[in-house]
């Protein structure tokens, strides 16, 4: 402890409880995490971010740049989504041909 309120805990559970008045500053040319890693508050990535897995989000994906994948940008789909046309449009139930251009 110090005078400030700074501690490093160690339980009889196991757990290692950090508290600082500041920040808690890790410099090494390597970090890893083995186990579920759960962080409340915002999140500052300065870097790359690589995932080898799925993201799930229960809220919103918001994007300052382009989403793209391995054959366009996001933007190039909807361009190609809002521009397309059907052929064979006839009145009451018939159905129309496909969209051109197509849009996968």
């Amino acid at each position: 402890y110090t005078q400030f309120g700074d501690s490093v805990k160690l339980t009889k559970d196991g757990e290692i409880i950090v508290t600082a008045s500041a920040k808690v500053l890790i410099t090494a040319p390597d970090v890893e995490v083995v186990g579920d890693f759960k962080v409340t508050g915002t999140t500052i990535l300065e870097g790359h971010l690589q995932v080898n897995d799925s993201i799930d989000a229960t809220g919103d994906i918001i994007a300052q740049g382009e989403i793209d994948d391995a054959d366009r940008t996001l933007a190039d789909m909807v361009s190609g989504y809002n521009s397309h046309t059907h052929g064979g449009v006839k009145s009451g139930g018939s159905t129309t041909s496909g969209p051109t251009p197509t849009v996968p």
